[in-house]
């Protein structure tokens, strides 16, 4: 089979000046997440037990299916971080649950996410936006798939940083699809018809019950506990509601920010089209420019040419500027800073595209670029002096833009964003430790050797021509290519196995020929026996109704579960994933963050 062109994800030898940077990392997320505790009961005894015994369990978990939803409907007996600890039932839809305790109110009946403390009390909230130059407010586009919402979020947690003020994140988000029937999903969440829900008919010819979402709280796709020890300056939606003593059935659908929320404070807003229009090139802050070095620049080189070379341009790469001046006979010095300052451009400092493509946005290829020193304009410099109250960043900004939707013009701020996106925002530890349980699982059905996993995209993507082969057994058939090709990588480069999660032991060498994890949303009963016929592991077939009990509500909504596959697709001896899809982003994420070696990770192109 013909393969398209491929890159690994974090191939830093091709980036030049940017190669061989140092990387703060996180320890390792399973052992050492806030929070942690071992999974108790069955799931925990389940981990020794699974090998031998998966095919019964998995038939025995599906007749323990419609227990569990029953159990799932009428008792919330498990706490994510005590066994002791009781969850008060879910109220209906539409009922208020009001914290006494926080003062906290939503009408959201998953307000109480399992394993998340209580919110932030009114006082806190107060002590947060007073310490701050105030708020800063985004709109969020709830609608889209979790990993794009991510990618607001990060940006609106770094702007905030840059401004010092408080960011306001959504309450929640919609999760998109339900494992089960519309009654029982509903039972836990807010349906609604997304559609109507924030004003488009994007999905008024799809049958109603594919038109439907959950409203589901921020708190059960981020450890906002974790995220309040690390970043600590945000609070939520609901909070700000709380605080400013707003009612909460005002908070509209869409997640746009509306005008009526300001209430009486001063607003200030850079409006869309401002963000970044052609003429300018949106960096964190301009600062001082560079030491001019006009000694550095070569001889004959004058800022006419540069601006003939750009073009149209407003930003070039920097490896790419360098070939291009050196076939015109100009070599730039190794640290081209002073020669750029003196012909009126600067260095700036971002993360490279994967696989050629914009849609992942990770943190993992470090690279340089240029811009004339004129185009700059940095969001310090248009909101550190702002005194309004509320500061509102309008519209979407992150399509088609480099990750935290601004360049950099250091390497020190580029690094405090990296930590935003690795460090900061997690998924709660519950899901960590599962993975880490379906790890050991997967370990065991190959009888303790290493495993290897990868994602396949098709619903959406199927219909509309973006899948990475038309044919679905093919696209499998690629997909084994890969693995195995990275499983003989592996195995003459025993250094890039890494350890087993919260241990300093290493699992056996993978195999060919062993089994795989598929990570997928394709929903046909034909394909999916055909991937489980080519040795494919997919989540129904590893997880348990006790896993899932243990999960609470949350485990009902597939955004929630593709979030757990990302991490447990991270925990894989090697990964194969496509650069069109988000989650690809977040599994490449999720393993930079444990420092897995990155040629174990393979970002797939056209």
């Amino acid at each position: 089979m013909a393969s398209r062109s491929t890159i690994n994800a974090n191939n830093y030898e091709q980036q030049d000046e940017e190669a061989g940077e140092g990387y703060a990392m996180l320890p390792n997320a399973s052992s050492h997440a806030p929070g942690y505790s071992p999974l108790s009961g069955a799931a925990a005894n389940s981990r020794k037990q699974w090998g031998k015994k998966s095919k019964a369990l998995v038939f025995v978990g599906l007749s323990f299916v419609f227990g569990f939803i029953i159990h799932v409907a009428y008792t919330l007996a498990t706490n994510f971080t005590s066994n002791s600890a009781k969850i008060p039932p879910y109220p209906s839809n539409g009922d208020l649950v009001h914290d006494s305790e926080s003062g906290h109110l939503s009408s959201d009946p998953m307000a109480v996410v399992a394993g998340h403390s209580k919110y932030k009390s009114k006082e806190q909230v107060k002590e947060l936006v007073d310490s701050s130059k105030g708020y800063f407010v985004r709109d969020y586009s709830v609608w889209l798939g979790w990993n794009n919402v991510r990618y607001i979020i990060e940006t609106t947690l770094l702007h905030a940083q840059i401004l010092n003020r408080t960011a306001v994140l959504p309450s929640y988000v919609y999760a998109r699809a339900c494992e089960f029937d519309q009654a029982t999903c509903g039972a836990f969440a807010v349906q609604v018809n997304r559609g109507k829900a924030i004003g488009t008919g994007q999905w008024d010819d799809l049958p109603e019950a594919e038109q439907q979402g959950w409203k589901i709280p921020l708190g059960a796709m981020i450890d906002l506990d974790h995220l309040s020890h690390t970043y600590k300056n945000f609070i939520t939606l609901d909070d700000y509601f709380d605080v400013e003593g707003l009612p909460a059935d005002i908070i509209a659908m869409n997640g746009q920010w509306q005008q009526y929320y300001n209430k009486d404070n001063s607003y200030h807003v850079i409006e869309n089209d401002d963000w970044d229009p052609k003429e300018i090139v949106r960096v964190d802050r301009v600062g001082e420019p560079p030491i001019s070095d006009p000694q550095a620049v070569p001889e004959g080189l004058t800022p006419a040419k540069m601006e003939e070379m750009f073009g149209e341009e407003s930003v070039q790469d920097l490896s790419y500027l360098r070939i291009v001046l050196q076939s015109r006979g100009f070599k730039m010095p190794d640290d081209p800073a002073g020669a750029f300052a003196a012909l009126g451009y600067r260095l700036m400092y971002t993360y490279d595209k994967v696989g050629g493509m914009d849609f992942l946005k990770s943190p993992i290829n470090p690279i340089a670029r240029v811009a004339k020193e004129s185009s700059l304009r940095g969001l310090y410099e248009d909101g550190h002096d702002e005194e309004a109250k509320i500061f509102h960043v309008q519209g979407e900004i992150h399509l088609y833009r480099p990750p935290g939707s601004v360049h950099f013009t250091s390497k020190g701020a580029r690094n405090d964003f990296k930590k935003i996106i690795l460090q900061d925002m997690r998924p709660l530890p519950r899901l960590y430790q599962l993975a880490a349980i379906i790890d050991e699982r997967m370990r065991e059905k190959n009888d303790g050797r290493a495993w290897t996993a990868a994602h396949l995209r098709r619903g959406d993507f199927e219909s509309q021509g973006w899948a990475m082969e038309a044919n679905f057994n093919d696209h499998l058939d690629r997909i084994k290519d890969h693995l195995n090709s990275g499983i003989q990588m592996i195995n003459k480069n025993p250094k890039y196995l890494h350890k087993i999660s919260g241990s300093n032991d290493s699992p056996k060498m993978p195999q060919q020929g062993d089994y795989f994890y598929i990570g997928t949303d394709e929903r046909n009963a034909t394909n999916l026996e055909y991937v489980r016929s080519q040795g494919g592991v997919l989540l129904s077939d590893i997880v348990t109704p006790t896993d899932r009990d243990e999960l609470g509500p949350i485990a009902l909504y597939t955004d929630v579960l593709s979030l757990l596959e990302q991490l447990i697709m991270a925990n894989s001896a090697y990964f194969y994933g496509f650069a069109l899809s988000s989650v690809a982003g977040g599994v490449v994420n999720l393993r930079t963050a444990e420092k897995y070696n990155p040629k174990t990770a393979l970002i797939d192109s056209f």
